[in-house]
């Protein structure tokens, strides 16, 4: 039997709400007039009563405030996993299945749609054309009357006649479809028009139906791999002035102190090719002072007063370190570089904007590097992309 709330006013409404915020000083158990009138702050903390009894987080979302566990943990429920590899391989092929049976459902329908415009517009252009395909064909066998030659050389065989007998025939033959300009002429007439509408619609638009083809971006699907995991910053390889976050790719100093803080990279590069941008802000306007690049990876060592020197970077000051400048910026801060080392070629470069800045002193090759970045003063940040690893 439910039980009532007999507060002055609330006319014995049910109880059918729970309140959990953590910090709430009234009642927990609410009727929903207790609900409008005690608790408005605590709206985003609310159970309903019968939802409880499922055992849904889904359902029951608002007792969970952690937005990282909560997010996490609708995840699961709205895919049933319970542990194994198994079920996230099953959800994750439930998923696919069904993405794909809706993208060829689309396809399907905008491909009748699209073949229908396709064989109308062919079929208004038949309306006004003079297409007989019938009349020329007639044409063509009076002229070369495949019957006449047929007997000609026929008659050399069953009739054994002489050869000199034949050439004239055949001479005479020839003569004759020679002799017959005007009506040549008409027919080659009839033979353009005809030959270039098949043309147009028989043979040259099969290139357009190969090219689609070939457009559906299929290959597509390889960057998005759900096994492939991006380098970050380093949460174990960072001075502790600089904070970490959106997951791991921005690193930004949180100290008003004056050193060379410095944040390492989650991957070292040993071989193959690699592409990362660096987005830079020194939040300040001396442009004071944020360095990035590569280095070796056994010269990883103090990074709360890291060794700049060693490295192949570039400096917000435009500074080089073991690094030949190529081109030039007006200024260096507040911008997106892309840093490319080719370990295949032994090769490092830093571009901005489509200009390459620097490039490496020295080869390269048979080495293993990590990227970096140092933070001198308070604000500086950098954000990291990859785009190839």
């Amino acid at each position: 039997m439910e039980q009532c709330c007999k507060l002055e006013g609330h006319y014995d409404k049910p109880y059918s709400w729970v309140c959990t915020n953590p910090t709430c000083q009234s009642k927990r158990i609410l009727c929903s007039k207790c609900l409008t009138l005690l608790h408005r702050n605590c709206l985003n903390f609310m159970l309903h009563i019968k939802e409880v009894f499922n055992k849904s987080f889904t359902q029951n979302s608002n007792w969970i405030q952690n937005k990282d566990i909560k997010d996490t943990i609708l995840l699961v429920e709205k895919y049933g996993l319970t542990g194994s590899n198994e079920e996230l391989i099953k959800a994750f092929e439930d998923l696919v299945n069904k993405e794909f049976s809706e993208v060829t459902s689309y396809f399907n329908e905008k491909i009748e749609e699209t073949k229908d415009k396709i064989i109308k517009v062919f079929k208004e252009s038949i309306a006004s054309e003079n297409i007989k395909a019938d009349e020329f064909t007639k044409q063509v066998k009076t002229m070369y009357n495949f019957d006449t030659l047929a007997n000609i050389l026929d008659s050399m065989e069953k009739e054994q006649k002489e050869i000199n007998t034949i050439n004239k025939e055949l001479t005479d033959y020839f003569a004759n479809i020679n002799s017959t300009k005007s009506q040549e002429q008409e027919v080659q007439k009839m033979a353009k028009n005809l030959n270039s509408f098949i043309k147009n619609y028989l043979e040259v638009d099969q290139n357009l139906f190969k090219e689609f083809k070939e457009a559906i971006p299929f290959d597509m699907f390889n960057k998005y791999s759900p096994t492939k995991k991006f380098w970050t910053w380093n949460p174990a390889q960072k001075s502790t002035k600089i904070l970490l976050s959106d997951n791991n790719t921005k690193a930004k100093r949180n100290d008003p102190s004056y050193t060379y803080a410095a944040v390492i990279g989650s991957l070292k590069f040993a071989k193959g090719h690699y592409q990362w941008e660096i987005e830079v802000s020194s939040g300040n306007t001396q442009h004071q002072w944020i360095t990035f690049g590569i280095l070796e990876a056994n010269l990883v060592k103090n990074l709360e007063n890291f060794a700049y020197v060693d490295t192949n970077g570039l400096s917000t000051y435009g500074q080089y370190y073991k690094m030949n400048k190529v081109g030039t910026l007006p200024d260096f801060d507040n911008k997106t570089f892309l840093c490319d080392l080719n370990l295949i070629k032994g090769t490092f470069t830093i571009s901005c904007e489509g200009t390459v800045i620097c490039k490496e002193q020295n080869d390269l090759k048979d080495k293993t590097f990590l990227p970096f970045a140092i933070l001198y003063r308070n604000e500086n940040a950098v954000t990291v992309k990859v785009v190839k690893q």
